[in-house]
C-alpha cells in the first residue's frame, strides 16, 4: 500500500455511494502542462464536496505534480472536477485512489447540493441523517472554515 504521508482525511462526512457510481478518469496536467489523456472508466466508491475514493484498473502517481480530471454524473448534475490522488492501494486486479478535489467554492457548493439530493433518494426514510449531513456541510461550507482557507 502506498499512502503520502501528510495525507488527512479533510471531509468529516463522506457519502458511500450504493451501486457505485461511474465516472471517466483522466491526466489532466503535469507540473502545470495540459496533457491530452484518454479518459476511462472508474467507479466512485465514496464522495463529498471535497474529495473521493474511486477504483480503476489505471495506476497514477500518487505526486502534487499530477493532477487528475473526473467526470461524474450525480442524478441530474454533471461535474467535471479536477483533483489529486493523495494515497493508492492495490485491490486485486484494480487501483484503489483517494482524491483530493482542487478547492472552488462554487464547485463544492454544487457538489453538496448534489450529493444531499443522492443520500435523500438513497435513504428517503432516515430524515434524521439528512439533517445531520445537511449540518455538517453547512459548516464544512461555511467561509471561516479551515477548509476554505485555501480558497
Amino acid at each position: 500500500m502506498e499512502i503520502k504521508n501528510s495525507y488527512l482525511r479533510r471531509s468529516p462526512v463522506r457519502i458511500r455511494i450504493w451501486n457505485d457510481v461511474k465516472a471517466e478518469i483522466a491526466i489532466s496536467d503535469v507540473k502545470g502542462n495540459y496533457v491530452d489523456s484518454k479518459a476511462s472508466s472508474a467507479l466512485i466508491q465514496d464522495i463529498s464536496p471535497t474529495g473521493a475514493r474511486l477504483l480503476t484498473h489505471l495506476r497514477f502517481p500518487v505526486n502534487k505534480d499530477y493532477h487528475i480530471r473526473i467526470m461524474i454524473t450525480i442524478g441530474e448534475w454533471e461535474f467535471n472536477l479536477t483533483g489529486q490522488i493523495v494515497w493508492r492501494r492495490k485491490d486485486e486486479n484494480l487501483y484503489m485512489y483517494g482524491c483530493e478535489f482542487v478547492p472552488d467554492r462554487h464547485i463544492r457548493q454544487a457538489l453538496a447540493v448534489a450529493l444531499k439530493e443522492k443520500l435523500r433518494l438513497m435513504n428517503p426514510e432516515r430524515q434524521r441523517i439528512h439533517l445531520m449531513y445537511q449540518q455538517v456541510l453547512d459548516a464544512m461550507l461555511r467561509p471561516s472554515s479551515s477548509m476554505d482557507a485555501s480558497l
